[in-house]
């Protein structure tokens, strides 16, 4: 074979070997175990949105309290698969997390085979990004609709088509079907087009393989014609995708309008939140704290060496990213409302942008004009922010197999501790000895502690029951009478506990159970339904896990919903 010839089908088989690669790693981290780790209660919420659509084929957009509706969609697809139960909750965000490297793909002529590696080995072992994606909240999504959305305008901006239009508007649909904050993410990448745009200098190479101008070699103002001139076509397919998707979605597919209408509502409250601060206030160095603790000071300083360079240089496509970073970072910094998986959305571009300064340093140790002076330390750059993915592998693989509930890590947030697993086999245990006995479950009274609890009831064979759920109303003393369990949680158990000293009948055992940090959950048990599941051998018979049913309960549809359009 020509050596050129074989020179290209070595590197066309890298190209796709390498993220094939870094797939796996990422699978490694994101898939064994996934039912480990207890469900937070937000999952719990999530969880319970999936039930309601794989019973009655019911969801509803809630704009001021909720999430896009993309999440419950794929959660129904894998509860079909694999039926109800924690790894299908999961199964789709880790599927999602480690598929995030290939959306790196399309960026290839940008990033360069190097860039790729190091790019697609940070995101795929990154604590953070695992630690997510191993939990089913939408931010994992959004990362990936990110990705796609950034290729789509790189590549349109270099050579305009139909499938880099709809590769952008599909992307931009992903994010938005998922979150409020895509806002933010389209707000980050239009500010780092405008910066590359304005500051950019034309790249010498043009489209050349090595290291292509983001605007084909083109001026500013060829390539503001190049965007739009005669391309109406392509911008109105991109537009009418975007549509479609949001429309077909938020309106749970054209069965209910007003969720379309909930979409723009939403930008309403969740601006709010962000300025109030809400229930999440947090300093404005909360992020640049968390990244420094995950992905460590080597990857942050690389990052910013990236993107000095790429203002050096003028470079524009480093600039784009130098913008979309600068941008994001700012907007998540400055708004007062703070969680840990926002901080995802400022690092995915950190990482993209050490991934392009690898790149970089891969050309200049590769060229053999320039002396060996420059090349080998250039060499050596390359090789330590490789070998960064390292420590942080191993770190992602000890959190999520022992520390997944160790609120020293900082993205470890108000999480369910595996402590409550302890209260799930004691109710399970005293609901198996009365079904053993009655054949029935017990007569359970919910006051607050509602998630995650009727994820784990409800898939584990307890029919389900709205009015055993009170909402943090304090029980009827009838209510109390005809009970056999109670949960409650902070000031209301003690208001509780008052209500049963008072209530005639058997007399009650209190049991207290870690739930979230600072939270417990307390359990009364009708005394003689807890000696006879201590005589049985108490938690040594109710072990866990406890695999979920494989048929689960199906209520009656809620009446305000038999009537009216889903």
């Amino acid at each position: 074979m020509n050596p050129s010839k074989l020179r290209r089908s070595l590197q066309f088989r890298a190209v796709w070997l390498v993220p094939v690669g870094i797939v796996l790693v990422a699978a490694a981290l994101r898939f064994p175990g996934l039912a480990d780790k207890p469900l937070h209660s937000d999952e719990g919420v999530n969880g319970w949105f999936t039930l309601r659509l794989h019973w009655w084929n019911l969801y509803r957009y809630r704009p001021s309290d909720y999430h896009g509706p993309f999440l419950y969609y794929v959660n129904l697809l894998f509860v079909r698969l694999l039926g109800p139960g924690e790894v299908a909750l999961r199964a789709g965000t880790a599927l999602a997390g480690a598929l995030l490297p290939l959306a790196l793909l399309p960026l290839r002529r940008h990033l360069g085979l190097a860039g790729i590696l190091c790019a697609g080995l940070l995101c795929a072992c990154s604590p953070t990004m695992v630690y997510f994606a191993r939990t089913n909240i939408h931010e994992t999504y959004l990362l990936l609709g990110t990705l796609l959305w950034l290729a789509g305008i790189v590549r349109y901006s270099a050579a305009p088509a139909m499938r880099w239009s709809l590769l952008c508007s599909s992307g931009a649909a992903l994010s938005f079907v998922n979150k409020e904050t895509a806002l933010i993410t389209a707000a980050s990448l239009a500010a780092g087009l405008g910066l590359a745009w304005l500051l950019g200098r034309v790249q010498p190479g043009g489209l050349s393989l090595d290291d292509p101008d983001l605007f084909a070699g083109v001026s500013r103002r060829a390539a503001l014609r190049s965007w739009f001139r005669g391309r109406w076509r392509l911008l109105a397919a991109g537009g009418g995708l975007f549509a479609v998707i949001l429309v077909v979605c938020f309106s749970s597919f054209l069965s209910w309008f007003p969720g379309v209408l909930g979409f723009f509502e939403a930008f309403v409250h969740w601006v709010d939140y962000g300025l109030k601060g809400r229930n999440q206030s947090k300093d404005w160095t909360y992020f640049l704290d968390q990244l420094l603790e995950v992905d460590g000071l080597l990857v942050v300083v690389a990052s910013m060496a990236a993107g000095l360079w790429a203002l050096w240089t003028r470079h524009r496509f480093g600039l784009l990213l130098v913008g979309w970073l600068a941008s994001s970072a700012a907007a998540y910094s400055l708004l007062p409302y703070k969680t840990p998986w926002c901080g995802l959305n400022v690092e995915l571009p950190m990482l993209v942008l050490t991934g392009w300064g690898v790149g970089q340093l891969w050309l200049s140790a590769r060229d053999c004009v320039l002396s060996p002076a420059v090349r080998m330390p250039a060499l050596a750059a390359v090789l330590c922010l490789l070998l960064a993915s390292v420590p942080l592998y191993r770190e992602s693989a000890h959190v999520n197999r022992n520390g997944f509930d160790d609120d020293a890590h900082s993205y470890v947030f108000v999480q369910t501790e595996r402590a409550y697993y302890e209260f799930l086999q004691d109710l399970f245990g005293v609901g198996d000895r009365l079904f053993a006995l009655e054949g029935r479950r017990p007569r359970v009274v919910n006051v607050d502690p509602k998630n995650p609890t009727r994820w784990y009831t409800i898939t584990r064979g307890w029919d389900y029951d709205s009015r055993d759920y009170l909402n943090g109303k304090l029980p009827e003393p009838k209510r109390l009478e005809k009970a056999e369990v109670v949960l409650a949680t902070g000031p209301r158990a003690r208001q509780v506990a008052r209500l049963l000293a008072d209530t005639p009948g058997q007399p009650w055992q209190s049991q207290t159970y870690d739930l979230r940090p600072g939270v417990r959950v307390w359990a009364w048990f009708r005394a003689d339904h807890w000696a006879a599941y201590q005589s049985a051998g108490g938690r040594s018979i109710s072990v866990w896990p406890r695999p979920p049913s494989e048929l689960i309960y199906t209520p009656p549809i809620p009446r305000k919903y038999r009537k009216s359009p889903q």
